[in-house]
């Protein structure tokens, strides 16, 4: 099938245009997508360190409630329990902080008092909390200890604590507040970020054990974040701080954000999902693709438009040449009114009509003309017969021999050999000799 100058106009620009929006599209698309996950993280992150330092603020105004309050309790209250007792119960602030109890250590670990009284734990040695205590004691700073679960209400748990000291800077027992994990702070501050609709935020420890979880079933439970189930969680714990894409021990995928905790050795872990966190990028791009579908099929529509409208002239020219081709003079001329190169087409090729037309009617009247002088001069020679050669005639009868041996009469001869006829007349001079003749008698 032939293709027309339009087609092979239209086509060519069509596929240069698909391809050039196309990459373009994809060139677009790409670096939007990339843009917006950047910013996703870039947000995620930022309200992850928000969260963090928050925590951090939280935790350290606390453990500097705990210092505070250790300064300035009396060392004599070791030496009499009942006022150690009433010591703490006069501390209405610090126990709204500290909601699972505050408690006084001598340097024996030995209870000595603590609010809310619990029946019979006076003179209890610490257990659980014990190695904190020394390592408190050791270090000479309030700490925040490790979580642990509570003999007392068998939830998960943190203390923290500060030395009490003498005048000789020597330890005479701790001040210690416990705080419930599954309450208080923790729970309502870190549940009360909506991260869209299945995102949540957790805290985990250095040694990978779950401090605070959506899922209270998995806090302080050994082995549950393994090593290598996570591999942008494994980062966090040695250092890494940001924004990344992972897949969580469960086996979800998500875009997770992490932040150290300055005041504790613990790792605050936002987690979104990716389904749920590419939903605008999916938005995104799908919108993208149909505008860029709609964006190519109406550039071939105009491309299809604009090529029809500057061939139209050319394809009229073409059309009308076809149907002029057995017509001739003035009815060959084309008619087109363009100032383009097919304007000037049509000019250039009427005029070479107009001069071929000229030349064929001077042809035809020569050959008018010659046709006519050829009929004349057949008539001409089919009246003329030519005599040639040698005539033998005698010089005095003027007879003509003729090419049997016999002597014929002049005229007769040039009547047989010509078309040629003969009257009889007389010239002037014979008629006077024959009037002279006749006078003389001769």
């Amino acid at each position: 099938m032939r293709l027309g100058i339009q087609k092979k106009l239209a086509f060519t620009i069509s596929t240069f245009l698909l391809v050039f929006l196309a990459v373009s599209s994809w060139a677009i698309l790409r670096y939007t997508t990339k843009l917006t996950l950047d910013n996703i993280k870039e947000q995620q992150f930022a309200m992850t360190k928000i969260i963090a330092g928050s925590i951090d603020d939280k935790l350290g105004s606390w453990l500097a409630i705990i210092a505070d309050n250790a300064r300035t309790t009396p060392v004599e209250i070791f030496k009499d329990r009942r006022t150690a007792q009433h010591f703490l119960e006069d501390r209405s602030g610090i126990r709204s902080i500290f909601t699972n109890g505050i408690m006084l250590y001598d340097k024996n670990l030995e209870l000595i008092a603590e609010s809310p009284i619990i029946t019979d734990r006076k003179g209890f040695e610490a257990d659980v909390i014990a190695p904190f205590l020394r390592s408190v004691d050791s270090n000479g700073l309030p700490d925040i200890s490790h979580p642990y679960i509570s003999p007392q209400t068998k939830a998960p748990a943190i203390v923290m604590a500060a030395t009490i000291s003498d005048s000789d800077d020597r330890t005479i027992g701790f001040l210690v507040g416990s705080i419930n994990l599954t309450k208080d702070y923790f729970i309502e501050e870190l549940t009360s970020f909506k991260i869209g609709d299945k995102g949540y935020l957790y805290l985990i420890s250095n040694e990978r054990v779950l401090i605070v979880h959506p899922d209270r079933e998995r806090i302080l439970k050994l082995n549950d974040v393994p090593r290598g189930a996570n591999r942008l969680l494994d980062e966090a714990l040695l250092g890494f701080e940001g924004s990344g894409e992972t897949i969580n021990t469960r086996g979800m995928k998500q875009l997770a954000s992490f932040k150290r905790l300055r005041t504790v050795d613990w790792v605050l872990g936002c987690v979104f999902p990716r389904e749920e966190a590419y939903a605008p990028i999916i938005k995104m791009r799908s919108y993208m693709i149909s505008v860029s579908v709609a964006t190519i099929l109406l550039s071939i529509l105009l491309t299809w438009i604009v090529t029809s409208r500057m061939t139209y002239n050319l394809n009229y020219f073409t059309r009308q040449v076809a149907l002029l081709k057995d017509l001739d003079g003035p009815n060959a001329a084309i008619s087109i009114k363009s100032n383009d190169e097919v304007g000037q087409l049509a000019e250039s090729y009427n005029s070479l009509i107009t001069r071929l037309t000229a030349k064929e009617n001077d042809l035809v009247s020569h050959r008018d003309a010659l046709e006519k002088r050829t009929i004349e001069l057949e008539k001409a020679m089919q009246q003329v017969k030519s005599l040639s050669g040698i005539l033998p005639i005698c010089a005095w009868c003027k007879k003509i021999r003729n090419d049997t041996g016999y002597w014929d009469q002049l005229e007769s001869y040039i009547c047989e050999h010509s078309d040629a006829d003969f009257t009889h007349s007389i010239c002037p001079e014979c008629y006077e000799q024959m009037v002279k003749d006749s006078e003389t008698g001769e």
